[in-house]
């Protein structure tokens, strides 16, 4: 295995995403999707029955939040149709929210599936300003190297943004100025 990955390293290009932090060891994306299409080859040879159903891009998925940073968020699903969901979310404390790699605070909500999503909306009655980022499947790679892209800043207490991306979402973050403790509602519209 070690030799099968000193090859993807000499040939690859991307020293960007070889780790994750560029001051230590941890690993990036390259040496993660070199480890899950290891364990993918293990488990669709010898273990099929525990896998799930495949997923393929072309497919309707729903808009579907299955795990959020930091983990205190309360995400509760308000409503969810076939092309949109709509969630509230207990804003935290400043102390636990993410800040790197856009040196401000913010929160990540990952989604179940990669889809494309044309507007975001988000609504709270202390919200001011607003930042919305995603990641996205990076096309040339063939996953999400974790690059977040600029949607946009918004002002107000009930802002929309529009998609242009054309990329498979993965993950929405959102930077506000908001009152600790204060809720946003959030809808995601395919």
């Amino acid at each position: 295995m070690y030799s099968e990955f000193s090859k993807i390293i000499e040939n690859s290009k991307d020293t960007y995403n070889r780790k994750a932090n560029p001051v230590n060891g941890h690993p990036g994306t390259l040496l993660t999707k070199f480890y899950a299409e290891y364990v993918l080859d293990i488990l669709e040879r010898n273990y099929l029955e525990v896998l799930g159903k495949k997923y393929k891009e072309k497919e309707e998925y729903p808009v579907y939040i299955n795990d959020c940073v930091p983990y205190e968020l309360d995400l509760e699903l308000i409503e969810e149709k076939n092309n949109y969901a709509n969630y509230r979310i207990k804003y935290p404390s400043k102390e636990n929210m993410l800040t790197m790699p856009i040196n401000e605070d913010y929160i990540k909500l990952c989604l179940q599936y990669p889809i494309h999503i044309k507007k975001v909306e988000i609504k709270g009655k202390t919200l001011e300003k607003t930042k919305l980022y995603v990641n996205t499947i990076n096309q040339k790679l063939g996953y999400d190297d974790q690059t977040m892209k600029k949607i946009g800043t918004k002002k107000g207490n009930d802002v929309v943004f529009e998609i242009p991306e054309q990329n498979l979402i993965t993950s929405i973050c959102i930077h506000s100025d908001i009152a600790e403790k204060d809720e946003i509602e959030i809808t995601i519209k395919k």
